[in-house]
């Protein structure tokens, strides 16, 4: 499969994530009002069209990380087929060390906080995380060694015909 973010796509990645940069973190929030990380991911992937619709709508419970071993939206997005372009799709990696190879716009699920459970995600661009923290908001932070030793899946996106 050949890898979906190439030059002309981490550009418009970036483009994307710097008009949300800034945005206050709110809990289900889809908006310039304010987001969290799992809003965050599912409103970048559409607007850069790797998501055919999104339904922002959908209610998950603060503790939603409890329920599931994984991120439930991660799931919805590769489960559902009728959310992902055509020729797109997601394959998985799963970390077993911080020395993974990771790529521009890899999806990042991690265990954070001393969670027993995958609890964020966030999206690898340029050595940073992109994500939407409870207080900073949306932002970009450096991928240092806290991000990379709580990584427990990667989402990569492909071409799936290629």
């Amino acid at each position: 499969m050949q890898y979906y973010f190439k030059e002309e796509n981490t550009l418009k990645l970036k483009k994307v994530c710097e008009k949300w940069q800034g945005t206050k973190y709110r809990h289900m929030g889809s908006n310039s009002g304010g987001m969290d990380c799992t809003k965050l991911l599912g409103v970048v992937l559409k607007e850069l069209g790797i998501l055919e619709q999104y339904e922002e709508n959908v209610y998950y419970p603060r503790d939603w990380f409890l329920h599931s071993e994984k991120e439930l939206v991660i799931e919805t997005f590769i489960n559902h087929s009728k959310y992902l372009t055509y020729d797109l799709c997601f394959e998985k990696f799963i970390i077993k060390t911080g020395n993974f190879d990771y790529k521009n716009g890899d999806i990042i699920l991690f265990k954070v906080c001393g969670s027993q459970r995958i609890n964020h995600v966030g999206i690898y661009l340029d050595d940073n995380l992109f994500h939407a923290d409870v207080r900073s908001g949306v932002c970009f932070v450096q991928f240092l060694r806290y991000f990379r030793t709580r990584a427990k899946y990667v989402y990569r996106i492909s071409y799936k015909n290629i």
